[in-house]
């Protein structure tokens, strides 16, 4: 990002320059107050962000209308998840008085509609946000309930925690058993070899994949399936990714 240019946070109530420093490889900024998104501008140039501020005013009660509707989805999803998750999904997460503090913002705000819509704006902004860190809240203790974000499928989607507890509670039910899949251990390469296990490959310039036994911390036995995929070419790859963020 190149010095002159500042961050701003684009608001309902136009541009707000947010706190940022210069860190190896571009700029660090922070949004205070939790936020599940937010948009942020750079600009070095008084004429986009003389316009951005304009083009904000235009749509003020568009802008708002979809803060309402933001706010009200985001305590209705917060509180259906709440009802469907089991006891050990909340921990210590004070769910009440969350969702309780949610409904007074977004009832505060409707208040003040008409003759304060400002304020309107920042309390929907805000039922959403409590509404939407409850979420984050939760998918953080599934994550950690099955040790990896990868290991849980059911953890990539807030629509879904409420069925990734449901296995989680039923995976701790289970009494594991004895492996009766032939080689499944994946201990040695002889024993999958021998028993059928093959290694097909299909080519790709831009990939490049390969499959081993690793012995480094297998979950069981003394080994376990490494397979990696990864550029080919490094270096064309990074090169590809600055373009794009750079626009």
């Amino acid at each position: 990002m190149p010095e002159p240019h500042q961050a701003w946070l684009v608001t309902s109530r136009g541009l707000r320059p947010l706190k940022q420093r210069r860190v190896t490889g571009g700029v660090s900024v922070v949004i205070e107050g939790f936020r599940s998104d937010a948009f942020v501008l750079f600009s070095g140039d008084p004429a986009i962000t003389g316009s951005v501020q304009r083009q904000l005013a235009d749509v003020a009660q568009a802008d708002l209308a979809a803060r309402r509707s933001l706010a009200s989805a985001a305590v209705m999803q917060a509180s259906q998840l709440a009802s469907q998750l089991p006891p050990a999904a909340l921990g210590k997460i004070p769910v009440s008085e969350m969702l309780a503090e949610a409904g007074r913002d977004a009832q505060s705000a409707e208040m003040l509609l008409g003759s304060d819509p400002a304020t309107a704006r920042d309390r929907f902004d805000r039922a959403a946000a409590i509404g939407q860190q409850f979420t984050r809240l939760v998918w953080e203790r599934g994550v950690v309930a099955t040790g990896s974000i990868v290991a849980a499928p059911l953890c990539t989607s807030g629509s879904t925690l409420a069925e990734h507890w449901r296995f989680v509670e039923t995976l701790a039910m289970t009494n594991p058993g004895k492996n009766v899949l032939a080689g499944g251990g994946m201990n040695r390469i002889d024993d999958l070899a021998g028993n059928g296990w093959r290694h097909f490959v299909l080519p790709q310039e831009s990939i490049r994949t390969s499959v081993e036994i690793s012995h480094d911390r297998p979950a069981d036995g003394n080994g376990c399936l490494r397979m990696v995929a990864a550029a080919a070419d490094p270096e064309r790859r990074r090169s590809w990714w600055r373009r794009r963020q750079s626009g």
